[in-house]
């Protein structure tokens, strides 16, 4: 699938925007000059200078059409795979609190990977190894407190 600068410019406007609102909208109890809202706001600038850059390409290239559809788009497997990171991603904010981060991330992982022709074994090893590995990096090296879920009863 292609699309047109053009429409891909006017969404990365759209997103560049509602990302400034956002980064305008939090708040700075301790009054620095760089804020929580600084990111956020630096990489709307961001966006919306690559966007004002897309939407003049796509000015450009008047004949083109808005989106072409390329021969992979017809194949199932192919579809399956592009679906399979959005999938993921919504199954993970869906899942992430009731199951825990290590079973979610592990189902997640070895999902993707046997949607992509791993085989199955050295899928579930690597699958459970990053798992463990992210999960040691965030909650042991950084402390971030990621969610247990069925694993409570066994902590550490």
């Amino acid at each position: 699938m292609k699309v047109n600068n053009l429409g891909l410019g006017i969404i990365a406007a759209f997103a560049a925007l509602c990302l400034g609102i956002a980064g305008i909208q939090l708040p700075n109890p301790s009054k620095q000059i760089y804020g929580p809202g600084f990111f956020p706001l630096l990489l709307a600038v961001l966006l919306g200078v690559t966007a004002v850059a897309l939407v003049v390409e796509g000015g450009r290239q008047r004949a083109a059409p808005l989106i072409s559809l390329q021969p992979w788009t017809r194949n199932p497997v192919f579809l399956l795979r592009f679906a399979a990171i959005p999938i993921g991603v919504a199954f993970y904010v869906l899942c992430v609190g009731t199951l825990g981060f290590l079973p979610t991330v592990s189902v997640l992982l070895l999902a993707l990977f046997l949607s992509l022709g791993v085989r199955w074994q050295l899928a579930l090893a690597v699958a459970v190894g990053a798992a463990l590995l992210m999960h040691s990096l965030f909650h042991l090296g950084l402390r971030v407190q990621l969610p247990w879920g069925l694993l409570e009863p066994i902590r550490w």
